[in-house]
């Protein structure tokens, strides 16, 4: 069966572009408009969201995704101010690596604020390892030690070839 194919009827170049007519706006500029309440179009998006922030039980959480650009920081931010309870501040909530199962990292809770003081803890006490770790191996006593193994490594071999 052969294919049916259409002929396209040119398309008039006035229908290519939309002009919209200042005179249907009641303001001056867009400054005297109030800003959306809400996002348009997406009421499956916000209902989620909604619900998501509705659940306040540990191991819910909220995943927003969407193209750059199309405000969904923004409009999460908005919905935050709105919703949230005065005087409600809401914990920190920190992950920490977990050595005994590095997939599952550690959910910690701390109060609000503490989150920033442990990371910026943790930070002085890297430095700090560091720069002892460097200070001891780079120190009289761990040179006399290394200098004793390595002895004590070449008379071994030494007894070791006599032995044979």
């Amino acid at each position: 069966m052969g294919e049916k194919r259409h002929s396209a009827a040119p398309l008039d170049p006035t229908r290519l572009r939309w002009d919209c007519d200042p005179a249907r706006f009641s303001f001056e500029d867009t400054s005297e408009v109030a800003p959306l309440q809400q996002i348009i179009g997406q009421p499956q998006a916000m209902a989620a969201l909604e619900l998501g922030l509705a659940l306040d039980s540990p191991g819910y959480n909220l995943f927003v995704c969407g193209l750059t650009g199309t405000g969904r920081m923004t409009t999460l931010q908005a919905h935050l101010v709105r919703t949230r309870t005065p005087g409600a501040h809401p914990p920190d909530r920190v992950y920490a690596y977990r050595f005994s199962d590095p997939s599952c990292p550690q959910l910690l809770t701390l109060p609000r604020g503490r989150g920033r003081e442990l990371s910026r803890a943790l930070e002085r006490l890297v430095v700090d390892l560091v720069r002892e770790l460097h200070e001891m191996v780079h120190s009289d006593e761990a040179e006399e030690r290394l200098q004793g193994v390595l002895a004590e490594f070449v008379s071994r071999k030494k007894a070791e070839k006599n032995r044979f």
